[in-house]
């Protein structure tokens, strides 16, 4: 039997045993739309509406703090590569010239 064979005959196996287990696993259920409020919904009075407003709001805050804190972080990195490429070429012109079994 070819590996191909294998797989459909092992496919027609699962078939079968889930067709004579009467299991519905693999059927969706249907929900109703009152189920799919309550699993997914949000209350829709004026409360819950402010307070959904006061949550995006502070969320608004804190990734403004967290782009602050990146941007200060970045000029601080820029600019330590760029004293790092400043004392790099000060140490390449200052060994421009010597031989290197003066270096070692």
């Amino acid at each position: 039997m070819s590996p191909l064979e294998a797989g459909n005959h092992a496919k027609e196996s699962r078939k079968e045993a889930n067709s004579l287990s009467g299991s519905d696993e693999t059927k969706p259920r249907m929900l109703s739309p009152k189920e799919i409020k309550a699993k997914y919904g949000r209350a829709t009075d004026t409360a819950s509406a402010a307070s959904a407003a006061a949550q995006a709001r502070d969320k608004l805050v804190e990734r403004q703090e967290k782009l602050e804190k990146l941007t200060e972080h970045s000029e601080e990195l820029e600019s330590r590569s760029a004293d790092f490429a400043s004392l790099a070429h000060q140490l390449s012109k200052k060994m421009e010239n010597r031989k290197w079994w003066k270096i070692l």
